[in-house]
């Protein structure tokens, strides 16, 4: 049988500290602490994070290493790089030019700040997928066209554990892999 799994912020469970977070003027600015969206910490990646979000056509945002501002980047990373065809613009702020799914990847190296903009591909990987634990075209979710669209895996090989994982490059499948727990939060590997 195929799963859907519906990404969250709310509820999210990362087991380790976030090192950065997202904020903009679909978060109030960071006005609260809520309104800061934590990233993923990649395993083994001391400055690397990531997340998949729905970003709206205008939308501006950037991101800092806390719940609050100062030291705050966007566009003013030293490299912006586009692989999704999102089409950002702006100076400081990041602004979005075309809406959809991303991967945010984001790299918080001083002097060597970099955001990637990545097709926001979610694997199956394991004994429940039909590659095993390989990262393979057949453990694609689908990609919703909408915000409000579901991310829904190929049909399980067999019954198992079910995990999943996307892909950075020079990361493993592992540092990034997160599953779903019993009440349904995800549970994001971390750092």
């Amino acid at each position: 049988a195929a799963y859907t799994v519906t990404p969250i912020t709310a509820g999210a469970i990362i087991d380790s500290e976030p090192m950065l977070y997202l904020t903009g003027d679909h978060y109030n600015w960071g006005a609260a602490a809520d309104n800061w969206v934590p990233l993923v910490p990649v395993h083994s990646h001391a400055n690397l994070s990531w997340i998949i979000i729905y970003l709206h056509q205008g939308e501006q945002f950037k991101f800092a290493p806390q719940q609050g501002w100062g030291n705050d980047f966007g566009m003013n990373a030293e490299s912006v790089v586009d692989n999704a065809g999102m089409n950002p613009s702006g100076d400081n702020n990041i602004v979005v030019g075309n809406a959809g799914w991303d991967l945010l990847k984001v790299d918080n190296t001083p002097g060597a700040r970099k955001v990637e903009f990545l097709k926001p591909q979610v694997y199956l990987i394991g004994n429940t997928a039909a590659a095993g634990w390989e990262v393979a075209e057949s453990g694609l979710f689908t990609i919703p066209d909408t915000e409000n669209g579901k991310f829904v895996s190929p049909a399980f090989a067999k019954d198992d554990e079910v995990r999943m994982c996307v892909k950075l490059e020079d990361a493993d499948w592992w540092q990034t892999e997160f599953v779903v727990t019993a009440k349904g939060q995800i549970d994001y590997r971390g750092a």
